[in-house]
């Protein structure tokens, strides 16, 4: 119901069925004691019965990799991601994340992150962008390890071609994990996700 394209603000307002195809693939080129290297391929493809400029097709490539040093897990995450519509080029973007975790306490681990994303749209100029993102994430663990709280925050900088796409974000996570008492092997998870987008311009 209601397709829509939320890259571009558009929405039809009219249903369709859509068939969707997902293909992930990944293989470690490195793996020791304390590095880590791994590459990835993610395959996305929608199809609708009578919308099919709406059809979106993307393929993503990364390259993630980690080293432990000392009390300290750094990481660095980057990707690239080729995007249709309507099997016309709509979007590429590259992304890059380093990031750094630690342990607070035995029950408390948090990491910090900072990611860089360019977006470029190959016919809409006035979107092409620079993202900054500063995050924060926390899991705290009880009941043995079996039970985990996640608080997250992330502060974003949106900087476009066109002023009036340009906005400051702040997304808020929260998610508890639990385990039910007459089962060893089910649990039960409640979440919530908090989005705020402040745009600088009309």
């Amino acid at each position: 119901d209601n397709i829509t394209v939320s890259e571009l603000d558009q929405t039809t307002g009219v249903g369709d069925f859509s068939y969707l195809f997902e293909f992930s693939g990944g293989y470690k080129i490195l793996q020791t004691s304390k590095f880590e290297l791994e590459t990835g391929y993610d395959f996305y493809q929608s199809l609708h019965d009578n919308l099919s400029s709406f059809d979106i097709q993307s393929q993503i490539f990364s390259l993630n990799g980690s080293y432990e040093l000392k009390n300290l897990d750094l990481g660095l995450f980057s990707i690239y991601n080729r995007t249709t519509l309507g099997a016309k080029d709509f979007l590429e973007i590259y992304s890059a994340s380093p990031s750094v975790g630690f342990s607070v306490t035995d029950s408390w681990y948090a990491t910090a992150n900072y990611s860089y994303k360019n977006t470029n749209f190959f016919n809409i100029t006035a979107r092409d962008a620079q993202n900054h993102g500063i995050g924060i994430s926390n899991f705290i663990f009880f009941l043995d390890g079996k039970g985990i709280i996640q608080l997250g925050y992330r502060f974003e900088n949106e900087i476009t071609t066109g002023d009036e796409f340009d906005y400051l974000g702040h997304y808020v996570n929260t998610k508890v994990k639990l385990p039910l008492p007459f089962s060893k092997r089910t649990q039960i998870s409640l979440g919530y996700k908090y989005y705020s987008r402040d745009y600088k311009n009309v």
